[in-house]
């Protein structure tokens, strides 16, 4: 192959001449070579909404667990809220194929934050009145 700027012959595929030092057509391809090809590049991942239906329902379960253990309850509300916030981002999405989870945790993070703030005042009432008998009782007023 000779170079593009002083002539001279070089070996095929040098990149610069070995006299001048003038960068040689980078596109140029032995005969009975393959030419380069870059590998493919990864498609984006897709925000289908399926992990955040998933999670949806895992927290609104998990929340559904957690609600009925008096003073605890305050951890079922936590993923009860977390449950409706990936809900609704797998909502958003939009998939048919995943807002029957999306929904099912939905449903399932909504009635565990109702019980949960239910059995979470109702647990805080009875610890506050029993704490004020208790007193009352180690104090002789009754």
């Amino acid at each position: 192959m000779q170079c593009t700027n002083c002539g001279t012959e070089n070996e095929n595929g040098v990149k610069f001449c070995t006299k001048c030092g003038t960068e040689q057509n980078p596109t140029f391809v032995p005969v009975g070579a393959t030419p380069y090809q870059a590998p493919p590049t990864p498609a984006p991942p897709s925000s289908d909404g399926k992990g955040a239906a998933v999670a949806s329902l895992i927290f609104g379960v998990l929340a559904l667990g957690f609600a009925w253990w008096g003073l605890v309850a305050v951890v079922g509300l936590v993923l009860a809220i977390v449950g409706i916030i990936f809900a609704v981002v797998a909502r958003k999405a939009n998939n048919p194929s995943t807002s029957g989870l999306a929904t099912g945790g939905l449903v399932c993070s909504i009635i565990a934050l109702a019980i949960s703030s239910i059995f979470f005042v109702a647990c805080g009432l009875c610890t506050a009145c029993a704490g004020g008998v208790g007193s009352a009782l180690t104090s002789g007023l009754w």
